[in-house]
């Protein structure tokens, strides 16, 4: 019979998991960043709102769907900072949210706080359709 106590191999297996749960969920919905879902960015253009689209995905990415704004892929963000204009709401997607997401947390630390990030990006736009 084998002696050998799993119980301290089930608890660091569930703490391992629950700790992937949270980092997930952060680096989905992060605590005090700036959301848009898909319908309110879909208001925001049939109102006329005054705002920038940013399109962070990479070439092949944005000729296979379209939202339009400006393209500047996630690599090439920093070089254009000027790009990004401090007086008015800019909207960051791309294709799950997640990119965009590490893309407003390193223009933040730039003095940028006027960022949304579209909440399930481009999946989440097209399933809104």
């Amino acid at each position: 019979m084998d002696s050998f106590d799993r119980t301290p191999v089930l608890i660091n297996l569930i703490f391992i998991l629950f700790n992937w749960i949270v980092f997930i969920n952060l680096a989905i919905e992060p605590f005090g960043m700036n959301q848009v879902t898909a319908t309110e960015l879909k208001q925001w253009i049939n109102e006329g709102k005054d705002f920038l689209l940013v399109d962070i995905r990479e070439d092949w990415e944005r000729e296979a769907y379209n939202l339009g704004g400006l393209h500047i892929p996630m690599g090439s963000l920093i070089p254009s900072l000027n790009e990004i204009p401090a007086d008015k709401s800019v909207v960051l997607y791309c294709e799950k949210g997640i990119r965009s997401v590490l893309a407003i947390q390193r223009l933040e630390t730039f003095g940028l706080h006027n960022l949304f990030n579209l909440s399930g990006g481009v999946s989440a736009w097209k399933r809104s359709l």
